[in-house]
């Protein structure tokens, strides 16, 4: 071991941390020039800067969020001076121009206007009369009030501080700021100075702090020349190719589909790691010579690669974006650094982590540009719906100084939730004295409780999975512990033996009963009506004598919520499925015009897409592809996978609905031009896309399809031909987005795929392609505007053993989640439909 290391082991987690922190800042400030920031001449009005004018102009669209309020809650035990505390804060308001700030229209243009310092009074309110339970809870309602009230931009005052007092010797202190006046490391120098000035006035000794030379509108008015520089230039040059082409959003497995506007509410789930886990994470990060903060930011790209399938991953992560002139300074300087990290090619731990840092080390290369310029350069898609470039977030802080001692008190720091999300997700770790943790932040438009919940469990058995063997592909990382393997199992077998209990004790009675009292329909959750849900009242009834006498029923239900999932019956078979799909519609389809590889199960049902598990498969309707396909198709789940595996779903009304108009009128207008290589070894041969050794059989079905067809050397089959792009539903009359240009195209298939297959053959060699159908390419971006519109109407829920799940093929698309373990879901087809 080298002296450097040596040395660097024997230093404790605070010294470590200090250290950690000096060399970020000496990476952040790598490549600048020497500046000096001017003060201004006295202006009452000043310019806002970058990252205010974007908190601004949010507040235009709704002033009534309180997404970007900042809050902090500390518990104080002791005989707590009220006056001190009082006078600290008014001092810290004198000292800090920000916190006089308040920000508004003027002709047209956003400035900022400060205020001459003011008093600033310390509300008390007292809970001293309550007991201690509803002291407790009093204190957790009215944090929470606080928390979620607005601030009004053009009046302020921008901070709200409120002391509630449950005795004499426990009090809770309540801080609120404005996002747009405050960032973390302003709550730093914030504590700082109350430490110090409490001392100072709880002992009537007076306050002299050291001057502060410049103040937040000076960077602000200097900020706006910076961006002029030929250096700055150069950044935005390195973002504009670093982001090029970038996906618009993550696909996240949502349990709702993204509404058209967001309105920010949200919840925060708190947790802690272990401190082995932790030492554990540094020895692994320094051996790869990153800091903790790109460990961790790789295991969450990993885990969203696990969760969405997505190789080309973007996470939104903060810089100080500070120096020596401003870090004693309070005021929003933070900027976000768009971490685009590519992650194809069956990578390794180690493998991801390198890339993540040599994209850190890259972006604090060129943190200076702000984030609202680069979004505006690369001429993104503002959608009221999400936020542009990064909707998931990475937030490490090890901020030495976030503390308060204060003399003669006991303090301690309190959870708080505002209720609100600014982004669909984010996960913010915290390194301090008392060890490591943090919160997940998500969106409650998208996301439930419970699943927040499991993503972290997986979060945390991912991060031991990679200290433990950082060499396995991270395709292959444990998600989930053999205990909760285990415990998972043992669920599984306590309700079959309750079922089997139940069916036992239930002797047969001749008794009539209503199909509403055998089956209820509900659904997954209220603000969704796909799929419907059926359920049993009882455990002992069978899905396929059921449904006899209920089939037009279930059709009309079907064409009315474009899918019904039965969950809880009695199917404890392939072939008890393939009779309840006959007694809907008794004849069922052979797969024929294959476009993915699948086996037979029995009779004419058949594995689902046997593409690798940890491949995720774009949204589709089964054959849209073709000028004839099923109009039903079920899923049945013989076995849920150990980890994700999700069928997702997703109504092509709602796709068709949320595509740009243009879109819609030019792909109505050319339609769909499908290519297809067969028997060149890279796909599937023509035998088994068409299911006959007979080329006769194959030419009079392209005849019959209307599909062009070329014999090519060596047995090789080339086929092209053009279907719809746009379909009306035969019974609604609805129009439907129906085909799968999105997924033949070859910007489907993962960077390294792509490349590897252009480098050894020609574009018009490759096994599938898309075109329009006047044989003209579709633009890149057009495909990921379909994509997006997919990922916009996406509807997941997760599996579980024995469900069958029937859809209108036409109505609704599915895809599949990667997975971990043994997946097993069947599928079987019926009601063909013919141009």
């Amino acid at each position: 071991m080298s002296n450097i290391k040596k040395r660097l082991s024997s230093l404790s987690p605070k010294q470590r941390a200090l250290l950690e922190l000096k060399l970020k800042k000496k990476r952040e400030n790598a490549g600048r020039t020497e500046r000096k920031i001017p003060k201004r001449s006295g202006e009452h009005h000043n310019p806002m800067s970058f990252a205010q004018r974007a908190l601004w102009f949010a507040d235009q669209l709704d002033s009534s969020s309180a997404a970007y309020n900042i809050t902090i809650a500390i518990r104080i035990k002791g005989a707590l001076n009220v006056s001190a505390m009082e006078r600290s804060f008014n001092k810290i308001i004198l000292r800090h121009e920000a916190l006089r700030t308040t920000f508004k229209n003027d002709k047209g243009n956003p400035v900022q206007e400060i205020f001459p310092p003011f008093h600033n009074p310390l509300p008390v309110k007292d809970l001293s009369y309550l007991s201690p339970e509803d002291g407790e809870r009093a204190v957790q309602s009215l944090l929470m009030e606080d928390g979620k009230r607005p601030f009004h931009l053009a009046q302020g005052p921008l901070i709200r501080t409120t002391l509630l007092k449950l005795d004499q010797e426990e009090h809770v202190l309540s801080l609120a700021v404005h996002h747009i006046v405050f960032d973390a490391w302003s709550m730093m120098v914030f504590l700082q100075e109350l430490q110090q000035f409490y001392t100072k006035y709880s002992l009537e000794e007076n306050v002299q702090p050291k001057e502060l030379l410049i103040q937040y509108a000076d960077y602000a008015a200097w900020q706006h020349e910076r961006l002029e520089s030929e250096h700055i230039q150069s950044q935005l040059s390195y973002w504009e190719k670093k982001l090029k082409g970038v996906p618009s959003v993550i696909p996240l497995p949502m349990n709702r589909p993204r509404p058209k506007v967001q309105t920010f509410q949200g919840k925060r789930l708190y947790f802690t790691l272990p401190e082995k886990l932790i030492d554990e994470l540094r020895t692994l990060s320094r051996k790869e010579d990153a800091t903790v903060y790109m460990t961790l930011l790789a295991v969450w790209k990993t885990l969203l690669y696990r969760y969405t399938g997505q190789e080309d991953i973007v996470v939104g992560s903060p810089a100080a974006g500070r120096n020596l002139e401003t870090e004693n300074l309070i005021g929003f300087f933070v900027n976000t650094l768009a971490m685009r990290t590519n992650l194809s090619g069956n990578l390794h731990f180690r493998e991801v982590l390198r890339r993540v840092r040599k994209t850190a080390l890259q972006a604090y290369d060129n943190q200076e540009i702000p984030f609202e310029m680069i979004v505006d350069a690369l001429q993104l898609e503002r959608n009221p719906g999400f936020a542009p470039l990064c909707q998931v977030k990475f937030i490490y802080q090890n901020i030495p100084g976030m503390d308060l001692e204060l003399p003669g008190l006991d303090i301690e720091f309190l959870q708080t939730d505002t209720g609100t999300a600014k982004f669909d997700l984010m996960l913010d770790v915290t390194e301090s004295p008392k060890g490591v943790g943090g919160r997940i932040e998500y969106s409650t438009e998208l996301f439930n409780d419970e699943t927040i919940q499991r993503m972290l469990n997986h979060l945390i058995t991912l991060l031991q999975s990679i200290i433990s063997n950082p060499e396995q592909p991270i395709g292959a990382l444990p998600m989930i512990t053999e205990e909760g393997k285990k415990e998972r199992a043992m669920k599984i077998k306590k309700k079959e033996g309750f079922k089997k209990k139940n069916f036992l004790k239930n002797k047969p009675k001749a008794v009539t009963i209503s199909n509403e009292q055998l089956v209820t329909s509900s659904f997954l959750d209220p603000s969704i009506k796909i799929p419907l849900v059926m359920q049993p009242n009882s455990q002992h009834i069978n899905l396929t004598k059921w449904v006899v006498g209920n089939e037009e029923e279930m059709n009309k239900k079907l064409v009315e919520h474009g899918g019904i999932l039965f969950r809880g019956f009695q199917t404890g078979s392939t072939d008890e499925f393939e009779q309840f799909t006959k007694v809907i519609t008794p004849n069922l389809l052979n797969y024929h015009e294959r476009s993915t590889p699948r086996s037979e199960v029995s009779g004419k049902v058949y594995t689902s897409t046997e593409y690798p598990a940890d491949q995720f498969i774009q949204m589709h309707s089964e054959m849209s592809y073709s000028s004839n396909w099923p109009q039903k198709i079920w899923f049945y789940c013989v076995k849920p996978a150990d980890e994700q595996g999700e069928t997702p779903l997703a109504d092509n009304r709602k796709v068709f609905e949320i595509l740009d108009e243009k879109i819609k009128e030019k792909f109505m207008e050319k339609k769909v031009m499908y290519v297809r290589n067969f028997g060149a070894g890279l796909d599937l041969t023509w035998q088994n896309a068409f299911q006959t050794d007979d080329p006769g059989e194959v030419e009079q079905y392209c005849r019959d399809a209307n599909i062009e067809f070329e014999w090519l050397e060596n047995g090789r089959l080339r086929t092209k031909q053009v279907c719809q792009a746009v379909e009306k539903h035969p019974v609604t009359g609805e129009m439907l987005w129906f085909n799968q240009a999105h997924l033949f195209h070859v910007s489907s298939l993962p960077k390294e795929t792509r490349e590897s297959l252009l480098s050894v053959v020609s574009e018009e060699e490759l096994p599938r392609n898309a075109y329009y159908g006047d044989g003209s390419p579709i633009e890149n971006e057009v495909l990921e505007m379909i994509r997006e519109a997919y990922r916009q109407a996406l509807i997941v829920f997760p599996w579980e053993e024995g469900d069958v799940l029937m859809l209108d093929n036409m109505l609704i698309a599915h895809g599949r989640n990667p997975f971990v373990g043994q997946r097993k879901v069947v599928v079987a087809m019926a009601d063909p439909y013919r141009k």
